[in-house]
Order: C-alpha cells, then structure tokens, then sequence
C-alpha cells in the first residue's frame, strides 16, 4: 500500500511539473513568439564609466499573448566578450502568465542571455509556484533547446510531498520529465508528508 502511496504522489509531481511547463511553453517560450526585450533602467541606476557595472537592473519580455517575463537583478556585469551575457547579483526572475497565475525564480546569481533570453540561475536557487516549490543550485533555462535542467541538490516540496534527486530535466516539446541522481546506485528520494 505504501508503495502505491509513493507512486501516486510522484505521478502528481510529474502531473504539476508538466502542467506548468505546458503553461510555459504554451505562453511564454514559443519558438515563433515576437518577444519585445526591453532593459529598463530605474532612474537612478548608476554606470561607471569604463566599467561594465551596472546597478538595479530590469529586463522585460511581453509576448503576444500578454505573458511577462521580468528578471531584475541588484548588480550586473556586461560580458567583455558579449554585450548580450550579463552575470547578475542578487536575482529576481518573475513569469507572469496571463489568467494562470505567477512562477518565481530567486537566486543569488545569474548568467542572462538578453538575445536568446536563456538563463543559468545559481547559488541558492529557489523556484515557486502555487504551493509547490523546488530548491536546488542550478535552474538553467534553455529557450533555444527547449530545455529546463535543475541540477544538484534537487528539493521538490509542496503541501503533501517532499523529493529529492540530482538532477531534474524538463523538455518543452515532448514534455518527457527526467529524474535521476548522478551515482546510479543511489535513488530518488520521495517522502509522503500526512
């Protein structure tokens, strides 16, 4: 019975993760989405000249459909390679879909591609949705491969189950969910919280 149990809620996880990748992908990362980037820059924002510094930074993306997605940072530095590539401090990602509610990326760093708005999110990241959140050290978002991966110390929670694993891959497209850990002869972990 208690195996059953730990099946059913590890179908629910799977079940919410697609559902909100469904969303994503449905609303906000279509590959033939006119996206409009716009960097919005508070009016007190400084820039040191001959530095790539730049503080209390803001990009914004609409998509046709009314989606947002906004990623604000305390501190950014531009790529001397790239003027695209900015690594980011103290990181805020918002993804407000229209009529379905709000996903929240928080991390202590970030490396944002404006172009291609991929984004790898580190150090104490922590994504959330409704009831559900996910903590790990690494959310990187692939919008060109259609990819999500959560990687290392993968800490999924919400009102009824608590799981743990290595790495976590998302694929837009097919919708296929990878869990797994890196030892192959260690095993996810799914927890029931009653």
């Amino acid at each position: 019975m208690n195996e059953w149990k730990k099946k059913i809620q590890l179908f629910l996880f799977l079940f919410l993760i697609i559902l909100s990748f469904v969303f994503f992908k449905k609303y906000i990362f279509q590959n033939n989405v006119d996206l409009d980037n716009q960097i919005n820059l508070e009016e007190n924002n400084e820039i040191i000249e001959k530095s790539n510094i730049i503080y209390n930074i803001e990009y914004s993306s609409i998509d046709k459909d009314g989606n947002n997605f906004i990623i604000k940072s305390e501190l950014g530095n531009i790529s001397n390679d790239n003027a695209n590539v900015i690594s980011m401090e103290i990181v805020v990602a918002t993804i407000t879909l229209k009529n379905e509610g709000i996903i929240k990326i928080n991390a202590k760093n970030a490396i944002y591609n404006s172009k291609t708005l991929d984004t790898n999110f580190f150090n104490n990241v922590i994504m959330s949705y409704a009831e559900n959140e996910i903590n790990s050290d690494n959310v990187d978002l692939f919008f060109q491969k259609n990819l999500i991966s959560i990687t290392n110390n993968v800490f999924y929670k919400n009102l009824n189950t608590n799981l743990r694993a290595d790495k976590v891959q998302i694929d837009l497209v097919t919708k296929d969910i990878k869990i797994s850990m890196k030892n192959k002869d260690e095993h996810v972990i799914i927890k029931s919280i009653n």
